[in-house]
C-alpha cells in the first residue's frame, strides 16, 4: 500500500521533489497537504483543517510528516513518525544553527551513514534543493528512521517536564547561594 506523506510546509518547500523520489524509487507515495505550496501535484490531496486539539489525531494518519514552525514540530515528534522540519528560513541563517542543533541530538543513536543521510536531506530541503540526492536516501533509510521515530518518542517521554526541571535549577542555585 502507498506511504502517505502529510506535509504542513511553507510554500517553497520541495515536496514534489521528496514524492519524486519515492516514485522513482518504485514506493508509491500519497500526499496530503495543510498549507499552500509554490510547487504542488494535482493529484494531491488538500488537509481539511482541524482545531489544534486533533492535530495529533491527524498526524496519527500518516507515515511520513514535514513539518513547519516550533508547535507542529514538536506535535511530529510526539506522533513518533519519520519526519523533516521545515525550519522557517532567516536572513541571517540562524535557522541552519537552531536546525543542527535539533539534528545533533536527534541523530545520536541512528547508524552513521543513516545520521549522515538524513542530516543532509535536512539541509537539502530547508535550502529548497530540488535536485537532491539525499531524498533517495530518506526511501532507503525510512525504515531506520521510522523504528529511530519511536525511541525518540520514548526518549522525550522519559524527560522531566521543563517546569519541574527549572523548579530543580532554581532550588539548587538558591542551595548554593546559601550555602
Amino acid at each position: 500500500s502507498p506511504l502517505r506523506l502529510f506535509a504542513f510546509t511553507y510554500p517553497a518547500a520541495p515536496v514534489r521533489a521528496l514524492a519524486a523520489a519515492f516514485a522513482s524509487a518504485g514506493q508509491p507515495l500519497t500526499v496530503t497537504t495543510a498549507a499552500p505550496l509554490a510547487e504542488r501535484d494535482a493529484a494531491w490531496a488538500h488537509a481539511t483543517p482541524v482545531a489544534q486539539t486533533e492535530f495529533d489525531g491527524l498526524l496519527a494518519h500518516f507515515d511520513l510528516l514535514v513539518v513547519r514552525g516550533e508547535d507542529s514540530f514538536v506535535r511530529a515528534q510526539w506522533a513518533a513518525r519519520p519526519l523533516l522540519w521545515h525550519i522557517y528560513p532567516t536572513a541571517d541563517g540562524a535557522h541552519r544553527i537552531k536546525l543542527d542543533a535539533w539534528l545533533d541530538r536527534y541523530v545520536a543513536g541512528l547508524p552513521a551513514v543513516v545520521a549522515r543521510d538524513y542530516r543532509a536531506l535536512s539541509h537539502a530541503f530547508i535550502r529548497g534543493d530540488t535536485t537532491a540526492a539525499a531524498y533517495g536516501a530518506l526511501v532507503t533509510h525510512l525504515p531506520a528512521l521510522c523504528e529511530h521515530a519511536s525511541r525518540w518518542r520514548h526518549q522525550l517521554a522519559q524527560q522531566s517536564d521543563l517546569a519541574t526541571r527549572l523548579l530543580a535549577f532554581i532550588a539548587s542555585a538558591t542551595a548554593q547561594k546559601v550555602s
